[in-house]
């Protein structure tokens, strides 16, 4: 008995393997089904991962091709703007040409009807039929917006009078003004190492004609040159020009290839929106005179859409009879201040934008990619201010210190390419004793003939 137990013990240890195994056969056999199951599902999160890509790809596939048939489509119908404006225009121009003609050959018969008016008649019925037809002719002209401007004789008033004549539309290689230009670029642009620049200039669409704005575009593209124009000063400019035109005076300048150069615009009051979008797409530079658009009661330019816009805009001070004294630091302060408080926003200018618009931005403006700042490499353009006064304590920041603090006294140095031009009271390459006689005795001569 002792011997079959023994026996028996070994077969039962032996069986235990197996009864184990057999045990643990499920949970051996379930493990590839849980792996494949975990396989299964990795699968599925990258297909679904894939899927999601794919479609975001697609997606983003389609945007661009709407994307690119928007630009198309705003292109084109930029293009067919652009044509309808050179339509309408052209159709003003032809009939503005014949009126013009019309009226050149009906002054000849007027100036007849008035002598014969001045000259004595015993018929007094020929007389009134005179009178009669002379009056017919001078409503025919009113008609078309013909009138006469009494002015011979008269003292001049410049609250009435306009100092600018008009360009008349001689061939402009004609004119005395082609000649002035053609001197300048030959014999000035470019001199002094290149500090001299000499751009060419429209002063404005209501003293120029369609024929001089584009022989000037077409001189300034030939030459390399760059211009100068007034645009929207003034409302009343901005109305009468579309009236003329059926456009607005950046759109006429576009229309006649004035912004085909690098150009600077003064003023820039009046803008309509679509004017911002053609200063933009031309990389335009506007030339803001606070001063000078406060004196005049020009108005106040749109500095909001122009920042919005990315508009290169540069500060201006215009000239003598428009900003008396010149002084660049007043027109600093006048365009840190006054559109702020125009447009109701304190935060709409920082000092330091300001201080950019009288340096760099101006002279990006007129091309001078080399100074409008201290750096090295740049030219040594610069002034020095006196920051030891009152209304320079406390120098808690040096922008807003200078932007609404400085005064034209406080600049003690002025250098232009490291060469000093003022300092402490005295010019250095100027008489101005001299000057300021020679300007006095040029002004007295003028308001003699006046």
């Amino acid at each position: 008995m002792a011997d079959e137990k023994e026996t028996k013990k070994p077969e039962t240890e032996a069986q235990q393997p197996e009864d184990a195994k057999t045990e643990n056969a499920p949970e051996e056999a379930a493990a590839p089904e849980a792996k494949a199951g975990e396989t299964k599902a990795a699968d599925g999160k990258d297909d679904k991962k894939k899927k999601k890509k794919d479609l975001k790809d697609a997606l983003a596939q389609k945007e661009a091709e709407l994307a690119e048939q928007k630009d198309q489509h705003l292109r084109l119908m930029a293009e067919y703007q652009n044509y309808r404006n050179r339509t309408t225009e052209e159709k003003k121009k032809i009939y503005g040409d014949a009126k013009v003609d019309c009226v050149k050959e009906l002054l000849n018969v007027m100036d007849t009807f008035e002598r014969a008016l001045e000259a004595p008649c015993a018929d007094e019925n020929y007389k009134k039929g005179v009178e009669l037809t002379f009056t017919q002719i001078q409503k025919a002209f009113e008609k078309l917006g013909v009138t006469e401007v009494a002015a011979l004789g008269e003292t001049f008033d410049p609250n009435l009078h306009n100092a600018i004549k008009q360009v008349d539309d001689s061939d402009y290689e004609s004119l005395a003004a082609y000649k002035d230009n053609l001197r300048l670029l030959n014999e000035w642009n470019g001199e002094m190492g290149g500090r001299l620049i000499g751009d060419l200039c429209i002063h404005g669409e209501y003293t120029s004609t369609p024929k001089v704005v584009e022989a000037v575009a077409a001189h300034a593209k030939d030459a390399g040159a760059r211009i100068h124009i007034h645009l929207s000063e003034t409302q009343t400019e901005h109305e009468e020009c579309k009236q003329r035109h059926g456009l607005t005076p950046a759109a006429y300048m576009e229309v006649h290839g004035i912004f085909d150069s690098p150009t600077t615009a003064a003023h820039c009051v009046w803008l309509e929106d679509e004017d911002f979008d053609i200063l933009k797409k031309h990389n335009v530079s506007v030339a803001c005179c606070p001063a000078s658009n406060l004196k005049l009661a020009s108005g106040y330019a749109n500095i909001p859409k122009m920042l919005e816009k990315g508009i290169n805009i540069a500060l201006g001070t215009d000239g003598a009879a428009s900003n008396n004294n010149l002084n660049i630091l007043q027109d600093i302060y006048l365009f840190g201040v006054v559109y702020k408080g125009f447009y109701h926003d304190s935060t709409l200018l920082t000092p330091a934008q300001v201080l950019h618009t009288a340096t760099r931005a101006g002279a990006l403006s007129q091309g001078r990619t080399d100074c409008g700042k201290l750096a090295v490499g740049y030219k040594a353009d610069l002034c020095v201010i006196d920051t030891d006064t009152p209304q320079f304590t406390p120098m808690t920041d040096a922008a807003c210190n200078v932007v609404y603090a400085a005064q034209g006294a406080d600049v003690r140095l002025t250098m232009v390419d490291g060469e000093v031009l003022y300092r402490d009271g005295e010019f250095k390459t100027i008489d101005i004793e001299k000057v300021k006689a020679e300007t006095q005795k040029r002004t007295d001569a003028i308001l003699r003939r006046l």
